[in-house]
Formats: C-alpha cells, structure tokens, sequence
C-alpha cells in the first residue's frame, strides 16, 4: 500500500489508516519539535512543542498531557 511516510524512529506511519500500534510519542515529540509556529512569521524560531510546553503550564494539571499534544 502506498501513502505512507517514514517517521524519524525510522518506522512507517500510514496517516489513511493510522494504527496505536504505530504511533510513538517520541516521533510526535520530534515532529512537533521541528514545526514551526505562525507559519515561520514570528521573529525567533518558535517551535509547536515550545508552544505545547508553554500551554500545558498554564492549564490544570488534569489537562497538562493534553495540552502537550
């Protein structure tokens, strides 16, 4: 089956039938890690995970896995 993309653990990842199985949180750390917010418009590199980061401080701590995502 085509459609995948190899994620940076070096697995395949299938995004038209995504499986738990397959998912990793490290690789999603690492994505978030090296997207850039605002599109790259912000005048220092302000990653999502930064962001995640900073959200999850500010929320319940009941909330806090949730805002890392």
């Amino acid at each position: 089956m085509s459609g995948w993309i190899m994620t940076h653990s070096g697995k395949p990842f299938y995004p038209a039938r995504p499986a738990p199985s397959d998912i990793d949180i490290l690789d999603i750390a690492h994505a978030l890690s090296m997207t850039c917010r605002y599109g790259g418009h912000a005048r220092r590199f302000y990653s999502v995970a930064e962001h995640c980061v900073l959200v999850a401080s500010q929320v319940p701590a009941k909330l806090r896995l949730a805002a890392l995502l």
